[in-house]
């Protein structure tokens, strides 16, 4: 695979990581403090942009610390495809019987996984 391109779209946005060595996906965080609720879906901007090589798909997923908070993606996941150059978002929502759930600027909310697109 070619190397991904990926920038930070302010300066105080943490960069990308890999947790650990045998991570499949980079750890993405919040660009500002966001408040997740039950009956409303929330769009934020993740503060980044990524040049997906041809030929490969980008897909966004939520980390696992923040699903057992009672937050989810209304579409499950996010499909980054390699012609798309804009800024990431996320969409999120609460699921019922969830209060209302503050997620903070800097906190790694999501997962960006490469994966090879066969057509």
């Amino acid at each position: 695979m070619n190397t991904i391109r990926m920038q930070t779209t302010n300066d105080t946005a943490r960069r990308p990581v890999r947790a650990t060595d045998s991570s499949a996906g980079l750890d993405l965080s919040l660009e500002e403090d966001v408040v997740v609720r039950h009956g409303s879906i929330t769009v934020t901007n993740l503060p980044y942009r990524v040049a997906i090589p041809h030929g490969y798909v980008g897909i966004l997923a939520l980390r696992s610390s923040i699903g057992a908070r009672g937050i989810t993606i209304p579409n499950s996941i996010g499909i980054i495809d390699a012609d798309y150059r804009g800024a990431l978002k996320l969409t999120l929502t609460a699921l019922p019987s969830t209060d209302p759930v503050t997620l903070r600027a800097g906190e790694r909310v999501a997962q960006l996984v490469i994966l090879p697109a066969v057509f």
